[in-house]
């Protein structure tokens, strides 16, 4: 697995406080990403726009704040690491040949 590891460490955000890899939240508009540390269980979120490497710190919007709060299982929800949800088809494909291998 630390193929994979090597293959997604350009793919992975941090986070500025503690340095932990962020967590996608939320797909935006215009392939922006609203972007949660699982690590810092703040509610800080961070927004990554599409042709941008930096990440701002962002409030929610009201809306999809409301919409969050009407879902029963939002508080569950941790979200999709960076790395995998960012990392392209030709890195999946790599991925599911060496899980393959390695049953």
């Amino acid at each position: 697995m630390s193929l994979l590891k090597w293959l997604n460490r350009k793919y992975i955000i941090k986070c500025p406080k503690c340095k932990n890899e962020l967590n996608v939240f939320y797909y935006g508009a215009e392939d922006s990403l609203l972007l949660k540390c699982v690590e810092c269980n703040d509610n800080i979120y961070y927004l990554k726009q599409a042709n941008s490497s930096s990440i701002t710190v962002t409030e929610v919007p009201h809306i999809l704040d409301k919409q969050l709060e009407a879902d029963a299982y939002h508080k569950f929800y941790k979200g999709i690491p960076s790395s995998e949800a960012l990392e392209p088809k030709w890195i999946k494909l790599i991925r599911r040949i060496v899980v393959r291998k390695d049953k």
